[in-house]
């Protein structure tokens, strides 16, 4: 997921798009990924579909704030893309 992530600050987004894909992961916001390039929406989606996987199994060990955590490193990761 990483490496995706900054193939797509390296090669794939113009500074437009990368401004407002930043801006929707910082957020964590799916109704703003219709405003994104397709290869955007399909990295949001599985970037949040991975968390949701994440979150319900951090919370069955007992450890639900752990979620809170990992989305905050990626939202650090694209704000440094």
């Amino acid at each position: 997921m990483v490496s995706v992530l900054d193939d797509i600050y390296d090669i794939h987004g113009t500074i437009e798009e990368l401004e407002l894909f930043t801006d929707v992961i910082e957020r964590w916001d799916l109704s703003m990924k219709n405003q994104l390039p397709d290869y955007m929406i399909w990295y949001f989606e599985a970037l949040i579909d991975f968390f949701a996987e994440l979150e319900t199994k951090t919370k069955m060990e007992g450890r639900p704030f752990c979620i809170y955590y990992a989305k905050e490193a990626v939202s650090l990761l694209a704000l440094i893309g």
